[in-house]
């Protein structure tokens, strides 16, 4: 059992409603001053799990219960119809299971949301038939007007376990001691594909292809091809005057091609290099004609660890035609930290991050990054704006474990 009332950053908008919350961390500018602990937040709920195991099967049943409640009404509630007076609080239900036997496997989740009144779930199925060789299928359905402030949801429209339907298959194969190979396919479908603009279905799918050969015992190779498909409501020109417009919106493919080749050498006992190039193609069809946007990153980072002592840096070059062929790639932060660096638009960045182990329960690092520009004067914009080409930041943290 749990109970919890804390102050959380919330963006509130001048009608007194919760637009989405602030997860990010930084108090630097004035707005986001502004929306530091700006919204109260109280939560009480439950889990409860039994575990058993008997005659080759073993596996988990239970489920949970959360009531949360804040200081303003939510919008997301509000626009589903519930009256403003009653936005601010809901309850969830959910309920979970796991069951294993042999080289099987079937899972379950489903949760049920009291406003506004939906559920979403989840469930699949794993097997090894051949030592070295796993596979899984899944079936998601979230409802069209499921809402949770907590969700985090295995799906293609970031974690809000809302408005999506998908199946997926994916297989793992180690063909030897230096060979590995895998793929998946992910068939999804959005009921609504933009509620406010285009409220009719579409769909696409994502298919991935990855590989791995252990050269040697201190270079190892990996290979990862991506194709997939999407559907966007677009109201650029080329989609005006087009079959199934509504509003002046269209739902228009979008199809991503990429390529990533990483290599990994170990130098020594304490030194290794990972060199990472990468490609992507992003082309978007319009009644119009087509249009095509390309992106490109070269990247090389340098390990040293020796006793209490590790240090990374990484130097990278990138050129990306427009947003959406902007490129992704994690990069090591401070201790149960890490980045997901964007690459979008044309420079290079470098990052360094030292970390020493003080104690064997205590562990310090510092990391600087800086990106160079050279397609722009100013960084971002809005409550992020920097008047810069170079923007660059300064981190330092540690890790106490007792």
């Amino acid at each position: 059992m749990f109970t919890s009332s804390n102050r959380v950053d919330g963006r509130v908008d001048d009608d007194g409603l919760i637009t989405s919350f602030d997860e990010s961390g930084y108090h630097r500018t004035e707005t986001e001053l502004e929306r530091r602990d700006g919204v109260t937040e109280k939560v009480d709920g439950a889990n409860l799990l039994w575990n058993f195991g008997a005659s080759g099967v073993r596996g988990r049943v239970g489920g949970s219960m959360i009531h949360y409640g804040y200081s303003e009404p939510l919008e997301t509630l509000v626009e589903s119809g519930i009256e403003r007076k009653d936005a601010s609080s809901a309850d969830l239900v959910g309920l979970e299971a796991v069951v294993t036997s042999g080289n099987a496997g079937i899972f379950f989740e489903t949760v049920f949301s009291q406003k506004p009144d939906d559920s979403s779930w989840i469930a699949g199925a794993s097997y090894e038939p051949l030592r070295g060789v796993s596979t899984v299928v899944a079936v998601r359905q979230y409802g069209e007007h499921y809402y949770s402030p907590f969700a985090g949801a295995f799906a293609e429209r970031g974690d809000g376990a809302s408005n999506e339907e998908g199946y997926y298959a994916g297989i793992d194969a180690r063909l030897s001691r230096k060979v590995r190979v895998g793929a998946y396919y992910d068939w999804f479908r959005f009921p609504l594909l933009s509620p406010s603009s285009y409220p009719y279905p579409s769909e696409g799918h994502d298919m991935r292809l990855f590989a791995s050969w252990k050269a040697s015992s201190s270079i190892a190779w990996s290979l990862q091809l991506q194709h997939k498909k999407k559907e966007e409501a677009s109201s650029a020109e080329g989609a005006l005057g087009g079959a199934g417009t509504v509003n002046g919106y269209a739902p228009l493919p979008s199809l991503t091609d990429r390529v990533r080749l990483d290599s990994d050498i170990k130098l020594s006992r304490v030194l290794s290099i990972r060199t990472r190039g990468e490609v992507k193609r992003v082309t978007q069809k319009f009644f119009s004609g087509d249009v095509s946007y390309n992106g490109w990153l070269v990247y090389e980072q340098l390990n040293y660890k020796s006793g209490r002592l590790s240090l990374k840096w990484r130097g990278t070059v990138f050129n990306t035609d427009d947003y959406d062929s902007q490129l992704y790639a994690y990069e090591d932060g401070l201790p149960m930290q890490f980045d997901l660096g964007t690459y979008n638009g044309r420079g290079k960045s470098m990052f360094f991050l030292a970390s020493w182990k003080a104690a064997e329960n205590l562990k310090i690092a510092a990391r600087y990054e800086v990106t160079y520009y050279t397609d722009r004067e100013v960084y971002s914009s809005g409550s992020d704006l920097r008047l810069t080409d170079s923007p660059a930041s300064f981190h330092v943290g540690c890790l106490w474990s007792f």
